[in-house]
């Protein structure tokens, strides 16, 4: 899966754009935009060439969970970000 931001949507046309990770602009279409997902979101989504070009499809927003560490630390866990190594996990201990 693939991270980004959504910059926009146009109705008219039914549409909107992400940007990814890399600051790449790609379209998706509105019927595959979760009723939950807003304007400056972050989102999780794949790429998959359709009738339009490169369009992103099943748009998520990251699921976001805490965990709790051995030592009793807490971190927050975000879905699609790099794997915790020990190292960066101290990086966000209470």
């Amino acid at each position: 899966m693939r991270k980004g931001k959504i910059l926009g949507v146009n109705a008219l046309e039914g549409r909107g754009f992400i940007q990814d990770e890399n600051d790449q602009i790609i379209a998706f279409c509105l019927e595959s935009l979760d009723r939950r997902l807003q304007i400056h979101d972050s989102v999780l989504f794949e790429i998959a060439l359709t009738r339009y070009g490169l369009t992103a499809i099943n748009l998520k927003p990251p699921i976001k969970y805490l965990m709790t560490l051995s030592n009793g630390d807490k971190i927050i866990c975000v879905s699609g970000s790099p794997k915790i190594n020990k190292s960066s996990a101290l990086a966000f201990r209470n």
